[in-house]
């Protein structure tokens, strides 16, 4: 699985949240496997997606994923104004338990588009993992024990964003320590 970041629709730290536009792809060889239609963005909501499937030569499908999320995110704003961020995209597939699917995370495709901007930052660097994440709840299924978690694989990305420095700061406040002077 990977991504490829088209945009940074918007990011608010006031609000908690980031808009991502970009592609998700999975690719895979089992044949038994059927890939559900939906999946979700852990600590966010779909805005929309469009869905591409194709087989290729060797018999891998390929399924692609024009995706725009909302992603929930708690930002650290006392470290202003030298303040850096981490943004993670993490995707999993309810429908389909860690034993059913794991995920293998495409480094090597997984990228960021030159044209991606976030205001007032820069982007560090990015990473992608595969981890499992676990549900410890029953979801009040009365037929589960209260000791039942449920374990899925889960895609995450993460990009590191942070200030520029010292210069946005003194730019901000230089007029204020001049005035005080």
């Amino acid at each position: 699985a990977g991504v490829f970041l088209d945009r940074v629709v918007s990011l608010s730290i006031k609000d908690f949240t980031w808009v991502v536009d970009g592609y998700f792809w999975v690719r895979f060889r089992d044949t038994a496997l059927i890939l559900p239609d939906e999946f979700q963005v852990v600590d966010g909501w779909i805005e929309s997606v469009k869905k591409e499937e194709d087989i290729l030569k060797d018999g891998e499908r390929y399924v692609m994923y024009r995706l725009v999320a909302s992603i929930t995110t708690p930002f650290e704003a006392d470290r202003f104004p030298c303040d850096d961020h981490l943004l993670t995209i993490c995707i999993e597939y309810p429908a389909l338990k860690r034993d059913k699917m794991i995920f293998l995370a495409d480094s090597t495709n997984t990228s960021i588009s030159s044209r991606v901007r976030v205001p007032g930052y820069r982007i560090d660097h990015m990473a992608v993992v595969e981890k499992p994440h676990s549900y410890k709840t029953t979801r009040g299924n009365p037929l589960l024990l209260a000791s039942t978690k449920a374990t899925y694989s889960q895609f995450r990305m993460g990009i590191w964003i942070r200030r520029d420095g010292w210069g946005y700061f003194f730019k901000l406040f230089l007029p204020l320590f001049v005035a005080v002077a």
